[in-house]
């Protein structure tokens, strides 16, 4: 009884959320590798999975987050560490700048305009639609973005994390539909289409194109910025 009493409460400690998530995204990983469907990239099943075991279990959100909370925390040490890629393929980014900036400012007009357009095709109301314009940017400068704007930020949260999981899962495909090769240019579609896990998808491929995506984010992040409140002016 007490062997069974302290394996429970090893389970209610803050490790838990962070074993499990651990855990969830190695088998999520796995079946990935092993089937190569896009519909199975660990971002999406990882997240399924653990979703559904706190839908169905009385595994409390609070309880799963007070160990999960690292993983968060490492996005920040992660996307510094995106600088190491950057600089071993300067002489890329030097060589390609031009298109690169074309690229990546033409991506966030185009995002932005597409959610403006299919807003008003869909009847969405405005405060919906502004929370939807800036969801191809991280979610820190999402946020911001949106409440200056007047979105409604835990849905531009939500919106952001649906486009980066859908923009990892299918952004390869797609690029190898219309035969787009060239690793600057697949870096710089996932980079700014799909923010952080974009750039994840990216580095599995190889360090350049891991290199564009997170140089595009960045880049994204700062245009969506400036560009934002002066296209919302100009559609609404």
């Amino acid at each position: 009884m007490n062997d069974i009493l302290l394996f429970g409460l090893g389970l209610l400690s803050p490790l838990f959320g962070l074993l499990l998530t651990l855990l969830v995204y190695l088998i999520a990983r796995g079946l990935y590798q092993k089937t190569g469907w896009m519909l199975a990239h660990p971002l999406l099943v990882s997240s399924a999975i653990i979703i559904g075991l706190l839908q169905t279990t009385d595994l409390s959100y609070e309880l799963y987050y007070s160990g999960a909370w690292l993983w968060n925390w490492l996005v920040g040490p992660a996307t510094v560490a995106l600088a190491v890629p950057l600089y071993r393929q300067r002489q890329i980014l030097f060589s390609n700048w031009q298109a690169v900036l074309c690229g990546v400012f033409s991506g966030a007009i185009a995002g932005m305009f597409a959610v403006w357009f299919f807003g008003r095709l869909l009847g969405l109301s405005d405060p919906v639609t502004l929370s939807l314009i800036p969801k191809s940017v991280t979610i820190p400068i999402a946020v911001g973005i949106s409440s200056a704007i007047g979105g409604i930020p835990p849905l531009t949260v939500c919106a952001t994390i649906i486009t980066g999981i859908f923009g990892a899962t299918i952004g390869p495909g797609v690029l190898n539909f219309f035969r787009v090769q060239y690793d600057v240019s697949r870096g710089v579609a996932l980079g700014s289409a799909a923010h952080g896990a974009g750039v994840q998808q990216a580095l599995q491929a190889n360090q350049t194109q891991g290199a564009m995506a997170g140089l595009s984010v960045g880049v994204v992040g700062f245009a969506s910025a400036i560009i934002a409140p002066v296209l919302v002016r100009l559609l609404f």
